[in-house]
């Protein structure tokens, strides 16, 4: 759960492919913010270099279990496939996408993420368990 403040607060728990070594990378997650005292919540997929597209048909909320994949369908045709579930609501989207990426990183993170091009402050969203 976020506490909110008064000032801009973020806070992003992903799992990714790629990024480590080079600027291709897949990514889901969720957003936790505090923005001008409300606190939000939010469901997403980025494809570096795009933006992340956020997912309207998720609700998320604070202590909701997220189980999130990313997984390589085929190598040949570099398609992945992208899903991210509340389990909690049964709430979910899996979406396959063709991109290349160089596949030398996995990552599962939890940050502050750049908003309006600048390094966020990070938000107070308590703990964040990553399992399997």
């Amino acid at each position: 759960m976020v506490n909110a403040s008064s000032e801009g607060r973020f806070s992003a728990v992903w799992i990714g492919i790629g990024g480590q070594f080079d600027r291709t990378l897949i990514q889901t997650g969720t957003q936790q913010d505090s923005i001008g005292g409300e606190v939000t919540y939010s469901a997403w997929y980025e494809l570096l270099p795009f933006d992340a597209v956020t997912i309207p048909s998720m609700t998320i909320s604070p202590g909701d279990k997220i189980n999130a994949s990313i997984n390589l369908v085929n190598s040949t045709t570099n398609e992945w496939s992208v899903e991210i579930t509340d389990v909690t609501k049964g709430q979910g989207v899996k979406e396959n996408f063709f991109y290349n990426s160089i596949r030398l990183s996995a990552e599962w993170i939890v940050e502050r993420p750049t908003v309006n091009n600048s390094l966020s402050a990070l938000a107070n969203f308590g703990t964040v368990t990553f399992t399997d």
